[in-house]
């Protein structure tokens, strides 16, 4: 039986959806009235780190839809922690899905 190599974006597509689900499972435990938290006075807040997890979990499929990358606007932020979870899982779920068709 002939042994199949895994190709370098099956490899992508494994580590990106391990990364993911550990980081979920963090952000997910973490206690949203906690969303303000900082841990020294220049760090940023808990919400705001999350929001920049959710921000690369879109990186992906922006570097698949683009043959240059310009320093375009970036989606803003929501107000809660909540919407930040939300939003997280989605550019996944919608990264994931464009990695999928990806050869």
């Amino acid at each position: 039986m002939a042994q199949q190599t895994m190709t370098e974006i099956d490899a992508f597509r494994n580590t990106f959806e391990k990364e993911y689900q550990t980081t979920r499972k963090i952000l997910h435990a973490y206690p949203p009235d906690k969303a303000s938290l900082k841990p020294a006075e220049k760090s940023r807040t808990a919400q705001e780190l999350a929001w920049m997890m959710t921000l690369n979990q879109m990186v992906p499929a922006l570097v698949l839809d683009r043959s240059e990358l310009t320093g375009g606007a970036m989606p803003q932020a929501p107000g809660t922690w909540d919407a930040v979870m939300a939003a997280f899982d989605k550019a996944h779920n919608d990264t994931a899905a464009r990695l999928a068709h990806t050869n």
